[in-house]
């Protein structure tokens, strides 16, 4: 099992995760990665006291914001948690353990840090002589969750080597064509010999972000194994390409222009709505949103799926 599948699958993970899922994410890394981390849970009418997590011996606290995916004004309200929960802390906990180190883990999905949460931290370690302060964000959980062994990753992810032989939502060739690549043994020597397509121009124009272009660069590898499920079923691939264009449709509203990473979030979204009910609960999930990736980066540039060069309007 090549491991850059771990770690697309915990990225999975983050990019959707909100609230108190991200949270619960962050605190099963922390605690693999660090013993003396504990978390805090929030008590009734009372709150954290702007401590979601931390580790006594060192001193350092943890607050976590996990914004919903279609969340606006992410940034102002995260400039203003800083401070409040800060504030909130420096209260409820400094005269129980000094506070020495404080952390804003902030799942911003892959998007840059601005200047001014940087400054506001920095504003906090100098006005309260702190050790140390900072901003963890998505890409530094992944570089975390990369430190780690490969069953250390499994725990996390669960076991990507087996899926159950059908888990059916419908009949539709779509689904049909979902179980079987979910299924599917991989030949990684063949995944080594295969030359991606070149999204690049495609992945510019529709404004999606550099992670989200090594997912359509690394699962295009497999797109020859859909081409081999249908290449007895013509009437079933023509039948695939109108329910993908009607996803994205159904993404584009869900997901208008004005929410912050819209490009990306639809992605996320339209991989997770392919993913059947049933094994969202599952051990088996990555395998099916595995499955879900190798179609999208085969129909990325056949299908009319996000802005083509050339063209005027999205479709």
């Amino acid at each position: 099992m090549p491991q850059n599948i771990y770690y697309i699958a915990f990225q999975n993970k983050l990019l959707t995760a909100e609230g108190t899922q991200f949270q619960r994410y962050f605190g099963e890394l922390m605690r693999m990665c660090y013993p003396g981390f504990r978390d805090t849970r929030a008590r009734a009418f009372r709150g954290d006291s702007g401590n979601d997590g931390w580790i006594e011996s060192e001193g350092a606290y943890y607050q976590v914001y996990g914004p919903e995916i279609n969340s606006q004004n992410v940034e102002e309200y995260a400039i203003k948690k800083i401070t409040t929960d800060f504030e909130k802390l420096n209260k409820g906990w400094d005269d129980i353990v000094k506070i020495r180190k404080f952390f804003f883990v902030f799942n911003n999905r892959m998007q840059s840090i601005s200047a001014e949460l940087q400054k506001i931290m920095a504003k906090i370690k100098k006005d309260h002589n702190l050790e140390e302060t900072g901003i963890v964000d998505t890409r530094q959980l992944l570089g975390l969750f990369n430190s780690r062994s490969e069953d250390e990753k499994i725990l996390l992810v669960g076991d990507l080597t087996s899926v159950p032989e059908r888990i059916e939502d419908s009949f539709s060739p779509l689904s049909i064509l979902l179980n079987k690549l979910a299924n599917q043994d991989r030949d990684i020597l063949h995944f080594l010999n295969v030359t991606h397509p070149d999204f690049a121009e495609k992945i510019r124009i529709n404004d999606l972000s550099d992670e989200i272009k090594g997912k359509m660069e690394y699962f295009s590898h497999f797109a020859s194994e859909i081409d081999n499920i249908l290449k007895n079923s013509r009437g079933d691939a023509q039948d695939i390409v109108p329910t993908l264009k009607n996803l994205y449709k159904k993404s584009k509203e869900k997901f208008p222009e004005s929410t912050l990473g819209a490009p990306d979030a639809r992605y996320i979204w339209m991989i997770e709505e392919l993913i059947p009910p049933e094994a969202h609960d599952s051990s088996h999930y990555t395998a099916y949103r595995t499955a879900a990736e190798i179609i999208f980066a085969r129909y990325f540039e056949s299908c009319d799926l996000y802005e083509s060069p050339g063209s005027n309007s999205t479709s």
